[in-house]
């Protein structure tokens, strides 16, 4: 992810694979049935935005301990849609 008007939190490689990821929970998402779009599919997407918002977020604040704070939240979405993927996969809605 290269522009010139890069904000400074796109140059961190975590925000930027937490990016990567969340195009690819959204893409495969798209394929999971209607009747899951308030449920699973909408929670799955929420964490893969929460992760990299809250790295953004970490960085842009004062202090080692605001970016500490916000880095925990951010592995708490990871842990929540890594829950939501591997019941996604058991469920069918992915390929084993």
């Amino acid at each position: 992810m290269t522009t010139s008007a890069q904000a400074p939190h796109e140059s961190v490689r975590a925000w930027q694979a937490s990016y990567r990821l969340a195009i690819e929970v959204y893409k495969v998402s798209r394929t999971w049935p209607r009747d899951e779009r308030y449920g699973l599919t909408a929670q799955v997407r929420s964490a893969a935005y929460s992760v990299g918002a809250n790295i953004a977020e970490g960085l842009a604040r004062e202090g080692p301990r605001e970016l500490h704070r916000f880095l925990s939240m951010a592995l708490g979405s990871l842990a929540e849609m890594g829950f939501a993927l591997r019941l996604a996969r058991d469920l069918g809605f992915l390929p084993h």
